[in-house]
């Protein structure tokens, strides 16, 4: 998604929450092509593990469900957005801009208050 400074920080987390769940709709449906487009190329953890699983086409987990998200942060070019799923297990999905656009680069641990 395409993003720029000047966003106010509603649309900043509009464009978040549309990414994360974006990419959790292609990680769960295996769309490989569509996945890596919403990936940084300099993913981490869980995200390289999740992308290597679809090009590998090997078992991923279960599909992934979002039911709603919360906090939201940005930094310059990091922004993170907490984001809970079906099974009551919460993360933090970081993202980067690179190029104007938003891309997930790694799923963190939600901090807990």
């Amino acid at each position: 998604m395409a993003v720029t400074d000047s966003m106010t920080d509603a649309q900043a987390y509009e464009a978040a929450n549309t990414t994360v769940r974006a990419w959790v709709r292609e990680r769960n449906a295996r769309h490989l092509a569509n996945l890596e487009a919403l990936t940084c190329k300099d993913n981490v953890g869980t995200v390289t593990a999740e992308v290597n699983a679809v090009r590998n086409h090997e078992p991923l987990g279960k599909d992934m469900h979002v039911v709603s998200t919360g906090a939201f942060d940005r930094h310059d070019s990091l922004w993170t957005l907490n984001t809970h799923f079906v099974n009551d297990v919460g993360v933090q999905f970081v993202l980067g801009v690179r190029h104007g656009e938003l891309l997930v680069c790694r799923i963190a641990a939600a901090p807990v208050p």
